[in-house]
């Protein structure tokens, strides 16, 4: 049993780690907003790191996990054990001002297109809807002089962080970057080949209607999201004088989710939209883009619903798994594919909206795709290698997306790939938790389940209020029953598994992939 006065200390550790949190959540609040503040990103950094140096932290937490603590006590421990190994690579003197510099560097440049300084609004907005292939191009290609910039302390962020894992942890830092997410990194692996196997048809048919749409020989990767919004009969989901923000704040209040605490701020940033806990659960801001997607909106709300439901006054437990808190703003985005919704909320005709759900169903197998692809060549990057990586990068584009290689480095200006490494795996986690509970809601309530106030109910007891005071699979098998899989998002999604061609087997051989991967050490591969 853990002596009481060891427990205390443990807690109040948590309540000055939660602090700490607080101040580097309003440092990124003013950094997005472009405001000016006293808070020092060094600073912050030190102060993290003073928790984890704190009277033996790290090895009294391992300590008190011996002690025969009580289920309560050994999730709780559990947690102090991931932030520990999450903070001291996030604090160390080889990593933090990498991190800083290239997060700075990203936030603070704006992309040229046409001569003149664009922002990354404007960015996506061509790439959605501007006719001109050329512009469409010189957009997509804009943030190459970024690229540029960031590839020196981007592949040396990689390699110090694979250094440090395989000094202290004795692996390499994919298996615990996912460990750390609660996730397996070979069960992770399997599912990201699943999803490209079963999406490798549908993708390829995608890019031929696209084809099609634009009358190109070639489609690239700026024609992709552009093509596909082309076919779409829906300009809008949302009827005159409704905006996106109000429909998601009107569905929130169907399900008996009062958003208040939850503020909407406009800023100019990579990211399309972005969710920050300044003091949860009752401030909780979403930044976003002008005009930004429906998609981005509800996505979003779901999000910080969740967040601000967690009730627990514990530091870890008002923490919630990333991939939960993506299934929370997947589930939400997914009441925008129901039929009778877009029905109520656009008054469009059946076969409209038929096809609108047929784009929104290309649009998501592109974007998982693309996330899918971006963290195998994570998970390959980060293993010991004299292959360059954005070599690799070009190599592992080309195979799963189709993408002619290109001298110039798009990849590091990523604006996740330093911050919040295999956040892409993430999105495809998200996706597979959120159709699970999609399905358990369907059983529960009707095929019309977005209509029924008591889902927030549930979904509060069930989902958002638990926080992680459960481990992430007792959580989803008590709210739906069953383990997350590939299969009930590849149905939804309308796919079918695909192996390998009698052509491809033959024409791959043993030689030939030994041959491709001779310059990657795979040995921690599962």
């Amino acid at each position: 049993m853990i002596h009481e006065q060891e427990w205390k200390f443990l807690e109040g550790t948590e309540q000055r780690a939660k602090h700490v949190a607080r101040m580097e959540q309003e440092y990124l609040h003013a950094l997005l907003l472009g405001r000016k503040t006293d808070l020092d990103p060094a600073e912050l950094i030190r102060r993290r790191a003073a928790v984890l140096q704190e009277m033996d932290y790290p090895s009294r937490v391992e300590a008190a996990r011996t002690m025969d603590p009580t289920p309560e006590q050994a999730r709780h421990l559990d947690l102090h054990h991931r932030w520990v190994l999450e903070t001291l690579l996030e604090t160390h003197p080889d990593l933090a001002p990498l991190v800083h510099e290239i997060r700075t560097r990203i936030h603070t440049f704006r992309p040229r297109i046409r001569d003149r300084e664009a922002s990354f609004h404007i960015r996506r907005t061509i790439l959605r809807t501007e006719p001109d292939g050329d512009i469409r191009e010189e957009a997509w290609r804009s943030v190459a002089p970024l690229g540029a910039d960031l590839l020196e302390p981007t592949v040396a962020l990689i390699r110090r962080r694979e250094g440090l894992t395989r000094a202290v942890a004795k692996s390499g830092f994919p298996p615990l970057a996912f460990h750390v997410q609660e996730l397996d990194r070979s069960e992770a692996v399997g599912h990201l080949d699943e999803f490209e196997r079963f999406t490798r048809g549908s993708f390829a048919e995608i890019k031929q209607e696209v084809a099609a749409t634009l009358e190109l020989h070639e489609v690239t990767p700026w024609d992709l999201e552009y093509g596909l919004l082309k076919m779409d009969p829906l300009i809008s989901v949302t009827p005159a004088g409704e905006s996106a923000v109000s429909a998601a704040l009107q569905q929130a209040r169907r399900w008996g989710l009062d958003p208040e605490g939850i503020q909407f701020e406009e800023c100019e940033s990579p990211s399309e939209i972005q969710v920050l806990s300044l003091d949860p659960p009752e401030n909780i801001r979403i930044l976003h883009s002008p005009n930004p997607t429906i998609e981005c909106v509800f996505r979003s709300l779901g999000e910080a619903l969740h967040r601000s439901r967690i009730r627990a006054s514990r530091y870890f437990h008002e923490l919630e798994y990333s991939g939960f808190l993506a299934a929370s703003g997947s589930l939400f985005e997914a009441v925008l594919r129901e039929p009778a919704w877009l029905q109520e909320h656009t008054g469009a005709e059946p076969q409209a909206i038929e096809s609108h759900l047929k784009i929104r169903q290309a649009l998501r197998i592109l974007g998982l795709r693309r996330q899918t692809a971006f963290t195998v060549f994570e998970n390959l990057v980060y293993a010991p290698s004299d292959l360059e990586p954005h070599r690799l990068y070009g190599e592992v584009m080309e195979q799963l997306l189709h993408e002619t290689k290109h001298p110039d480095p798009l990849w590091p200006a990523q604006p996740l790939l330093a911050t919040k490494p295999f956040n892409g795996f993430l999105a495809l986690h998200g996706e597979m938790l959120a159709t699970g509970i999609r399905k358990k809601l369907v059983e529960m309530f009707s095929d019309e389940f977005w209509k029924e106030e008591k889902v927030g109910a549930w979904l509060s007891e069930m989902v958002f209020e638990t926080g992680a005071r459960l481990g992430s699979r007792d959580k989803i098998l008590a709210a739906v029953g069953e383990e997350p899989g590939v299969d009930a998002l590849t149905h939804d999604l309308g796919v079918t598994y695909e192996g390998p061609s009698p052509g491809e087997a033959e024409e791959i051989s043993d030689q030939t992939v030994e041959d491709y991967f001779q310059d990657i050490d795979l040995s921690d591969l599962e």
